[in-house]
Formats: structure tokens, C-alpha cells, sequence
């Protein structure tokens, strides 16, 4: 049971971790599409603008809060960092769930890293089709038993 909590925990700070890349997102089509993610100083604190739509006259603007709590206060030091490179190997099994909607951290992205890195006591990745970046909001019950069967089956590992 341990060694799921230090998953759980690994798999979060992975998630925060995303952070540290260059904000994108993914084109969209249309007659004159927009879709852009850009930062802002808003008030004195870097916040985040998302503009997408399939005509650039009439886009979705939304705003994704840089915050001064919860995880934005980390953002300079997620941005210095490369997980791509820094972290090349685990010495835990790996379980990486992608919500398939998250704009934050792209599927294809996060199935990059998770495709280069090591981990000799497993690893499996999951993609939760209805989700974006919170499947465990989103899909609950998909997630707690993908987090039971794979914590099973690294318990019944020898």
C-alpha cells in the first residue's frame, strides 16, 4: 500500500510537473481558425489566455488563472525544469493517466515522455476518453479502478 501512495504522489507531482513546458495547444480546424495560448501580465502576475475557435472573428476566449495559489505560486520553478530529460528513469511502477480533452498537458505529450522513460518495475498508461485534465473529477469511477487494478497488480508482482 506504500508503495501505491508514493505512485499516487509521483503521479501528481508528474502532473505538475507538465507545467514546466512551454504553454501550447492543439490546432483547430475551421475557415479561419484561432487557437492560441499565450501568458499575459495580468495585475502584476503572469495569467494565461486560451483563444480557440474555427473563425477568428468570433473565438472562445478563456482565461486559465496563473494564481497565486494552488500550483501557480510553482510555476518559475516547473518552467526551469525538463522532465523530459531529468527524469529518464523510476525506480517505482509507473501508472500515467492522460485525460484526452486536457489542453494543459496533451495526450501526445505526456505519451512522449511517458514512451522514453525507464521503468523496470512497470509501467502502464492510461487515457480516459471523456476527460480533460482532471479525470479523476470527470470519470471517477473509471478512475478508482484503474488505480485499483493496477495497485493489484503490483502487489501481486513477486
Amino acid at each position: 500500500m506504500r508503495r501505491a501512495a508514493l505512485l499516487v504522489l509521483l503521479a501528481a507531482s508528474l502532473g505538475m510537473g507538465w507545467k514546466a513546458l512551454p504553454g501550447r495547444t492543439p490546432a483547430i480546424g475551421g475557415p479561419d481558425p484561432i487557437a492560441v495560448l499565450e501568458p499575459v501580465e495580468i495585475g502584476g502576475m503572469t495569467q494565461w489566455l486560451l483563444i480557440r475557435g474555427q473563425d477568428r472573428s468570433a473565438p472562445v476566449l478563456l482565461w486559465l488563472d496563473g494564481a497565486t495559489r494552488g500550483s501557480g505560486t510553482m510555476w518559475p520553478d516547473y518552467r526551469a525544469r525538463d522532465l523530459m530529460v531529468e527524469l529518464r528513469a523510476l525506480p517505482v511502477p509507473l501508472l500515467l493517466i492522460s485525460g484526452a480533452r486536457d489542453l494543459n498537458t496533451p495526450v501526445e505529450l505526456a505519451a512522449e515522455w511517458f514512451d522514453s522513460v525507464a521503468a523496470p518495475q512497470g509501467k502502464r498508461h492510461e487515457v480516459f476518453d471523456a476527460s480533460g485534465h482532471a479525470p479523476f473529477l470527470t470519470e471517477p469511477d473509471r478512475f478508482t479502478e484503474t488505480l485499483r487494478d493496477f495497485v493489484r497488480g503490483q502487489s501481486e508482482s513477486p
